[in-house]
Order: structure tokens, then sequence, then C-alpha cells
């Protein structure tokens, strides 16, 4: 059974190309407006009903912009994003796009300036409204992230950054020093489960039984049961892996899929 990014994405009529075009230019345009402070014109890429999920936002995608323009030049200064490999998956009036990014932005923090520096995956849902593809849901997908000092001597302790998600550890730090609540349940590169939750998920909503197999999507106590495995793996690794290499979280998430009565315990 394949996931949406597992099927290729070359070999495409001229009429998928221009498809693929069009929905590549909306993503890389939102960004693009986020950028410029267009928060009029990002609006428009989303859909009326839409949903947003990144570090310090949850909710509606038109409501995601609004709290962008009240809170821009406070939340981040200078905010850009680099977007690069942009690819699309296209199934009749729906799409699934993923594309890479990174993010660079001015933070000063206690007196202290910094360059943030993000690499993401972006994850797009898209479908077409009289004629018009929108946004129906953004993603992120944490992959790592760093701060620099712009004066050296203004170096931080690591150890404030050893209760955050290695992904996205710098962004946390961040949004903690402003009091903004970041949630620690993101999809990245460090929680490979909750990666593949969000593709199945991604997967399920674009084949609709049409050209890719449908997948099921975890729900209700089944997602509860997931997700306490993945707190027990996150409370326990360190006991139950003793040995003389160092716990790799990522390699040993499979180890408890099937572990139910741990996981129960």
């Amino acid at each position: 059974m394949k996931l949406f990014n597992q099927v290729p994405v070359y070999n495409d009529t001229p009429e998928t190309l221009c498809e693929k075009s069009n929905i590549t230019k909306l993503v890389e345009y939102e960004r693009y407006c986020r950028d410029m402070m267009m928060f009029d014109e990002e609006k428009e890429c989303f859909s009326e009903e839409s949903h947003v999920k990144i570090s310090w936002f949850d909710g509606d995608g038109r409501e995601f912009v609004e709290r962008s323009r009240s809170g821009a030049g406070e939340l981040w200064t200078s905010p850009r994003h680099k977007i690069y490999n942009t690819f699309v998956w296209l199934n009749g009036d729906k799409a699934v796009a993923e594309a890479q990014c990174m993010m660079g932005a001015y933070n000063t923090v206690d007196s202290v300036q910094y360059h943030r520096l993000g690499w993401a995956r972006l994850l797009y849902r898209v479908q077409k409204e009289n004629g018009l593809w929108k946004i129906k849901a953004l993603d992120c997908i944490y992959e790592r992230d760093m701060l620099i000092p712009v004066v050296p001597s203004d170096a931080l302790d690591a150890s404030e950054f050893d209760k955050y998600r290695p992904s996205y550890k710098c962004v946390s730090w961040l949004f903690d020093k402003r009091g903004i609540p970041c949630s620690n349940r993101l999809p990245g590169d460090d929680r490979p489960l909750i990666v593949q939750e969000l593709y199945e998920d991604a997967t399920n909503w674009l084949a609709q039984d049409r050209l890719l197999p449908p997948l099921k999507v975890l729900t209700g106590s089944e997602m509860q049961a997931r997700m306490s495995r993945v707190a027990y793996l996150e409370r326990n690794d360190a006991e139950r892996y003793k040995g003389a290499e160092p716990v790799d979280v990522k390699k040993i998430y499979d180890a408890l899929l099937d572990d139910n009565d741990g996981a129960r315990a």
C-alpha cells in the first residue's frame, strides 16, 4: 500500500504539468506573501474552510493569517522562507504538495541578538474551488534548527535546550522566552511515527477511493493508544534500552509499535 509520496511525479501530461505548476505557484506565493507582510493576499491563498498546524498555531487558516498580521514585527523580525524542491501529487480536484523550506530570522532575547535558522518540510493539501486552487491544510514537518549569536561572545549555555525536541529546539526556546505555547507533539524527523500518521492522513484525504488506495486514519481510542506508546517511549527509552551504544529514539520507535502491554504500563 503506497503513501502519496511513493507515487512517481514524473511523466506528466501537458495538462497535468499545467495544474501542478499552478499549485506550486500557489504554495510558494503563500510563503512570499507572508515574507512581504502582504496578509490580504496571503489570506486569499487559503480556503474559507482550512486548517494550519505549526509550532505556535493550530487552527483556521485565515485566522492564522490574521494572527500573523497582528503579531508582525513582534512575533518575528524580518522572517524569510526559502522554498525549493516542491513536489505535487495530483488527484482530480485535490492535490498534496510538499516543499522543502529553510527559514531565517533575527530574534532578540535578553538584549542578545540571534540569527535563527531552521529547516523543515511544508505539507500542503490543496483543492480546486470555483476553478481556483486553494489551500485546505498546512502542516510543518520539522527537521532541525539553530541559533547563531550575531556577536559570537554572546554564546548560550547549551544545557538550556536539553528539554526541547531536537528538530525544533531553538524555536521552542524562543517561544518559551516570549511566553508563547509551543506544542511538543509536532511532526518532525525525530518523531517518525507522527510523520507517518500525517502522511497516512494526507494519502487518505487525497485518494478518496480513486487513484490511491485509501489508508485508515487513526482516530479516537486507536489514536490514543498510538500516542500512549509514543509517550511511553519518551519516558522509558533510556531505562529499557541500556547498553554500550547510545539510545537512538528514531531507531527504536518501531520496537514499541506492538508493545501494547508496555505502553499501558
